[in-house]
């Protein structure tokens, strides 16, 4: 195994196979796991050795992974001294993303068979969620053999949706407390399996017992159609729960009309712009009313599905309610979660990612950008040393 001073350390220990009859399949070629498939290192998994590292030289792997391209991160090895490729890198991040994976798993499992026990970190709290999505390109390489004269598979690249969720809570104030922990994560998979997620979160923190829950999002249906299932399978009050649509989504809206009225001039559709944005503000009736009337009688398809759009979101957008209430109208914290944790390491020009690496660094990077990391590696690591390879 490798140190974090970049020394190399020799150890004897057992290497066992799974019991049971041999896989099925083509003989594997040389250096590949055997028939009866991967074994484990049990003495090594108690000590917590992750891809043949030690769990500093893991750690210190994986955060730099994670903050950086492979290259990159070796270059700042490369700096201290250490001998680590890129390849190297990449493996031990990777390794470490799929057991974080697979911890995550778990923890699902025990909040359906409801073996979870909660913590009382939500517990008479005040509570924001905030959701929303991103863009990561994966790359799926394509079915065939290789052929004669080419060099590696080629794949197809399709830009799939990272959605994210934070939880954190409220003072008085309505803004987020300053000891307050953020709770974030998210999954590239299906919706259902996002809000799966975010229910366990809330359970496992007990937001059963919040004072308050406030929804806070755009207006997308996948988010919107899954609240109220959501909401029933915590068990908390309906009438604890306030759902917000996002004021600076629904000025983009608004703007987005502005551009497409026709009959005015770049100057008046600016004016009007800036007094619905004020009506908007003061009284989602009255804004709804003047809406429909400056749109009565246009044929515009896109006009009457901006219109749909507030008509939709007509209790989402009471924001004079809410500011009095001592509530925020803003999802600044999911959007921030979504530059940080996607754009900046998982989303550039020419950047593709596996289907289960890209989850695996996502899952990281959320806790990681969210300052949760010291007591989920933590937890991530005795997960190791109770025996996973």
């Amino acid at each position: 195994m490798q140190t974090l001073g970049g020394g190399i350390i020799s150890v004897r220990t057992p290497y066992l196979l799974p019991d049971g009859p041999p896989r099925r399949g083509r003989t594997r070629g040389r250096g590949r796991r055997g028939k009866a498939g991967a074994g484990s290192f049990p003495v090594l998994a108690r000590l917590g050795i992750v891809s043949g590292v030690t769990p500093a030289l893991c750690e210190e792997a994986t955060l730099c992974a994670l903050n950086n391209t492979f290259d990159e991160a070796a270059d700042v090895f490369r700096r201290r001294g250490a001998s680590l490729s890129a390849k190297r890198i990449r493996s031990i991040s990777e390794k470490f993303a799929d057991v974080s994976l697979r911890l995550r798993s778990r923890e699902m499992q025990a909040y359906r068979e409801g073996a979870s026990v909660p913590a009382p970190v939500l517990t008479q709290q005040r509570v924001a969620v905030c959701l929303d999505g991103g863009r990561i390109n994966i790359r799926t390489p394509k079915k065939g053999r290789l052929r004669a004269d080419a060099v590696r598979h080629g794949f197809h690249a399709n830009w799939r949706e990272p959605k994210l969720f934070t939880v954190y809570t409220l003072d008085e104030r309505g803004a987020k407390q300053a000891d307050s922990p953020t709770l974030c994560d998210g999954t590239i998979a299906h919706p259902d399996d996002v809000f799966d997620l975010l229910a366990a979160a809330l359970t496992s923190n007990d937001a059963r017992h919040a004072r308050e829950l406030v929804f806070l999002a755009d207006g997308a249906p996948w988010i919107w159609n899954r609240l109220d299932a959501l909401i029933r399978q915590i068990g908390l009050p309906a009438d604890a729960v306030r759902k917000i649509l996002d004021f600076s989504h629904a000025v983009q809206h608004l703007s987005l009309v502005a551009d497409l009225l026709p009959g005015l001039s770049r100057c008046k559709k600016s004016r009007w712009a800036k007094r619905m944005k004020r009506l908007l503000r003061s009284s989602a009736d009255d804004f709804l009313a003047a809406l429909e009337r400056d749109i009565a009688g246009t044929r515009s398809k896109r006009l009457r599905a901006e219109l749909h759009y507030f008509q939709k979101n007509r209790e989402h957008i009471r924001y004079r309610d809410f500011v009095e209430a001592n509530l925020p109208i803003g999802s600044g914290s999911i959007e921030s979660a979504i530059r940080r944790v996607v754009n900046l390491r998982l989303k550039g020009a020419g950047m593709f990612w596996l289907k289960n690496n890209a989850e695996g660094f996502l899952h990281l990077r959320c806790q990681t950008k969210t300052g949760n990391w010291t007591p989920f590696f933590q937890k991530t690591l005795k997960f190791i040393e109770g025996g996973v390879s």
